[in-house]
């Protein structure tokens, strides 16, 4: 019963899979780095005015 799909749709299909995949992959490493940044840009000085005023 089961029909195989042309190898030109099963390609493209895999294909854009793929493209998809990659594209959430590099867009949630993407976000990470930036959030990272972030977070470590404006602890960073918090942390350092919190340690002076305490001392």
């Amino acid at each position: 019963m089961s029909k195989r799909l042309p190898s030109s749709v099963t390609e493209q299909y895999r294909l854009s899979y793929v493209r998809a995949v990659v594209d959430h992959l590099d867009d949630d490493i993407i976000y990470r780095l930036t959030s990272y940044r972030k977070t470590s840009m404006s602890l960073q000085p918090v942390s350092f005015d919190l340690l002076k005023k305490r001392a």
